[in-house]
């Protein structure tokens, strides 16, 4: 059962935030932690945590003996500890990956497995019961795909497995004439491909990491005439943005 929860704001002067959901599974509590997307000069730049607990909300509280960072993508929580990449430097470079024990609130960097450049088109799954990192690595437009997975074996000894695996499927559908993009993973597990060109109907793929197996999802009328000619677009205008919202979910039900 999905419940929607308001948090308190916390006191702090922060203008952007970055905030992470995790739970613990073993008490079964949810915990929130928040922090600035960016390095303020003056005043607190440590994260903040918030225990849920039903409608009776505790306090944010201020971490302790924490280095501070920079939170740089979206996080993953699994058995109990919640993930995120983040950079020690202003200059969002020399990348680090954050642990959050979310019982303990204990913080840990964790040693990345390669020399990172950017960790925009590297995403976080759970990859058999482990917290994996995956990175695709095109081919071309008419081979096959690869993609890179390290999988975290110890967090303290920062110890990773590398496997490379050979995608299913190619990078290129030949039916809408695209190429497809890794843009995002779902709560399943599943590596979101998107195609670079946005044509009519657009045509996703989920492939499962897990079991290696993929499916297509076809969605109508993002690119058609009534989307365009509100938009002031014409027949021969090239759409190439898709923002992907993994876990949204719309309902139909009246209140």
């Amino acid at each position: 059962m999905r419940r929607t929860v308001t948090l308190r704001h916390p006191k702090r002067e922060w203008s952007y935030t970055t905030s992470f959901l995790g739970f613990d599974p073993l008490d079964g509590t949810y915990k929130v932690l928040s922090m600035p997307c960016y390095h303020r000069s003056e005043g607190e730049n440590r994260p903040l945590v918030l225990t849920l607990n039903g409608d009776n909300q505790e306090s944010w509280r201020l971490l302790q003996e924490i280095t501070e960072h920079i939170p740089c993508s979206s996080g993953q929580c699994i058995n109990g500890v919640t993930y995120y990449f983040a950079s020690l430097k202003l200059d969002l470079t020399d990348y680090i990956l954050v642990s959050f024990h979310v019982r303990s609130e204990k913080m840990s960097m964790i040693k990345a497995p390669w020399k990172l450049a950017c960790v925009r088109k590297i995403f976080l799954v759970v990859y058999h019961g482990k917290l994996a990192c995956v990175s695709s690595k095109a081919s071309g437009v008419t081979k096959f795909d690869d993609i890179e997975i390290w999988i975290l074996e110890d967090a303290e000894k920062h110890e990773w497995w590398y496997k490379n695996i050979h995608l299913p499927f190619l990078c290129y559908d030949p039916i809408s004439h695209a190429c497809l993009d890794l843009k995002a993973v779902n709560d399943a597990g599943e590596l979101i491909y998107v195609p670079l060109e946005l044509v009519n109907p657009v045509r996703l793929l989920y492939y499962d990491p897990n079991r290696n197996s993929y499916r297509r999802v076809v969605v109508e009328g993002l690119a058609d005439d009534q989307f365009r000619r509100p938009n002031g677009l014409g027949d021969d205008d090239v759409l190439r943005t898709l923002a992907v919202y993994s876990n949204h979910i719309k309902t139909l039900m009246s209140l």
